[in-house]
């Protein structure tokens, strides 16, 4: 039988096996995430948006990320909501890799923003160290 990928999953009738206390606090868990990642995804892609249209379309060479980011965390909404109506652990698996790749790709940001700060520190501490030696003796024209 051929689906339709878009299509809304179907809950499943029975369970495909027991359930332990621990994948339903997990499920429970994953259930009550849903929404925030849902929200921050959604979030993401309105704030790249607008700034892609504050700065007149210059700024989608910055842009694409924050919007990479929140398809990230849609996929992994999605990927929750199947787990949760169709018990698959493909959806699971599919979830915790999305996640994976939002995580990656933010840890990239913060260590190339954390060694743009300290080449910024050290490009300023150089500047002023440099403007004390000449006693601040600084033509204006």
């Amino acid at each position: 039988m051929n689906q339709n990928p878009n299509s809304q999953p179907q809950p499943q009738q029975q369970p495909m096996y027991h359930q332990s206390g621990i994948e339903s606090q997990i499920k429970a868990m994953l259930s009550s995430t849903r929404g925030w990642i849902m929200f921050m995804g959604i979030l993401h892609i309105v704030y790249a948006s607008i700034y892609t249209l504050a700065t007149l379309g210059i700024g989608i060479i910055v842009a694409w990320v924050p919007f990479l980011l929140g398809i990230f965390l849609i996929n992994a909404a999605t990927n929750i909501k199947n787990y949760l109506l169709l018990g698959d652990p493909n959806n699971l698996v599919a979830y915790h890799k999305q996640m994976k790749n939002f995580f990656v790709t933010m840890g990239v940001l913060t260590i190339i923003g954390i060694a743009l700060t300290i080449i910024a520190v050290i490009v300023i501490v150089a500047t002023g160290i440099t403007l004390n030696t000449n006693g601040f003796n600084i033509p204006w024209g």
